[in-house]
């Protein structure tokens, strides 16, 4: 049996198959006053654009959160300045195939709204310091030089934020079955080929891992510009163990999408100063060139109307001029 009682920490095994483990957490409440929490053991899952964190209470384990006993969510109170100890047991599965597993055990801190006086029901695991959700991790290895290292790109999705501005999500899974940190970058390009937003990422840099099976949201913000109505493109680049993936996808934007945008932007004060219609023409060279040439039409049509017109009544102030001519040479002399 190993213990940890760290704040920030892990366990970390080498494993064959069908092994039992056990590992020991301490619960501790830094606070001069009772707290409540919800105890459950949960598979690691990636944050937003990589990075640690679990999968929710009552959300569907299927690595090492599945194989700890017990199994079940747990609601603990915890009296000022309480330390408590438990122990949780992991059973290995015969069949694991080489790779790493990472799970851990999570304490969820319950809002005084939601808590209820009840006691204590049993045991669980973490240092809490008024963090609303923290864990340990538990991180099993087998073979891990033998492991399939593979990732796809499988969804993208374009939306707008509360302020306007265009947010672009990409669903990036890793489909092996051992931890990746990749590299790439993301591009959007107009329906012209036009390059109109881009940016790299770099989670090793960062250590912002994506675990094996799971898959985490890539999320990107085009804060410099407004994506008018039109056809676009995303190009969407990953970078792991030395491969690369990539894939693109196509993308819409309505003339009502684009309204949404403007009237948010507009209502957060964000679109004063952007140049409003001028960004739209930079974006639509075509409507400069259509505009233009109504403008000539409509200036051509005025200069050829003013023209019949003033010919028009040069040719009558000429016929008058003949009629008084006649006029006189018709008129007896005195």
């Amino acid at each position: 049996m190993k213990e940890i009682e760290q704040s920030s920490g892990y366990y970390r095994d080498e494993v064959t198959g069908g092994e039992t483990k056990q590992y020991t957490f301490y619960l501790k409440n830094l606070v001069k006053k009772p707290i409540d929490l919800w105890i459950y053991p949960a598979d690691a899952a990636p944050m937003v654009n990589g990075g640690k964190s679990y999968m929710l209470k009552g959300e569907k384990n299927t690595s090492v959160g599945a194989w700890i006993a017990p199994s079940k969510a747990q609601k603990v109170r915890l009296k000022p300045l309480e330390k408590l100890k438990y122990v949780y047991t992991v059973k290995v599965p015969k069949d694991l195939d080489p790779g790493e597993y990472v799970g851990g055990i999570v304490a969820e801190q319950i809002p005084a709204e939601e808590a209820s006086p009840s006691q204590v029901q049993d045991k669980a695991v973490l240092l809490i310091e008024r963090i609303p959700r923290i864990g340990v991790q538990i991180v099993l290895e087998k073979d891990k030089q033998a492991a399939v290292q593979d990732m796809s790109i499988d969804d993208f999705k374009h939306s707008y934020i509360s302020n306007g501005y265009s947010q672009l999500t990409i669903k990036l899974a890793n489909t092996g079955n051992i931890l990746q940190r990749p590299s790439g970058l993301i591009m959007i390009r107009d329906a012209n080929g036009k390059g109109i937003f881009s940016q790299s990422y770099d989670a090793a840099a960062e250590e912002k891992s994506i675990y094996a099976g799971k898959t985490a949201d890539m999320v990107y913000h085009v804060k410099d510009q407004i994506l008018w109505p039109g056809e676009y493109s995303a190009y969407f680049e990953t970078n792991f163990n030395g491969k690369k993936v990539s894939r693109t996808f196509n993308f819409t934007i309505t003339e009502a999408d684009a309204k949404l945008a403007q009237d948010s932007l507009s209502n957060a004060g964000l679109l004063q100063g952007r140049g409003g219609i001028i960004d739209w023409l930079q974006n639509h060279p075509w409507a400069i060139v259509a505009g233009a040439f109504v403008l000539i039409l409509i200036f051509g049509t005025f200069f050829l109307l003013l023209f019949l017109i003033l010919r028009r009544k040069k040719k009558e102030d000429e016929q008058d001029r003949q009629q008084v001519r006649r006029q006189t040479l018709q008129t007896p002399q005195a």
